[in-house]
């Protein structure tokens, strides 16, 4: 936020809520133990001029000791496929959750795309980025 996104290879991006101060972003308790949890938003973007197909996964690892487990809510995908059209872009989203968290908690949520597919044909060797997302849980 506030800066130039990276060039090159980089397609995908952080596109939720503003950031805290200390480049967090803030979730409430009551979003991320509610059933559906808490979708995160993220743009792929692709700038070639080839259809491709990225396969966008995420994990969230606890950055505190003692840390309930963080999920992804179950009824959503950990890892699905996205077909962009040439020059274009896409907002997806990633839902996290979990069971007991307490204010002031932190978690790191990655999320990584790799191309699978260009024009069709799949790839073996796909090019990959990954984003992290520094997470602190407010109060509800």
């Amino acid at each position: 936020l506030g800066s130039q996104p990276p060039v090159g290879s980089q397609f995908i991006f952080y596109s939720d809520a503003a950031l805290n101060a200390d480049s967090q972003l803030e979730i409430r308790t009551t979003q991320l133990t509610d059933p559906f949890g808490r979708d995160v938003a993220v743009r792929l973007v692709n700038n070639n001029s080839t259809a491709r197909t990225y396969r966008i996964t995420h994990q969230i690892t606890p950055t505190d000791g003692d840390n309930p487990p963080w999920t992804p809510n179950p009824t959503a995908p950990s890892s699905r496929n996205v077909q962009l059209a040439a020059n274009t872009a896409s907002t997806q989203s990633v839902n996290i959750r979990c069971t007991a968290p307490t204010v002031n908690e932190t978690a790191v949520l990655r999320v990584t795309a790799t191309v699978i597919a260009v024009a069709g044909s799949p790839v073996s060797d796909g090019a990959s980025a990954q984003i992290e997302i520094p997470i602190r849980v407010i109060a509800p």
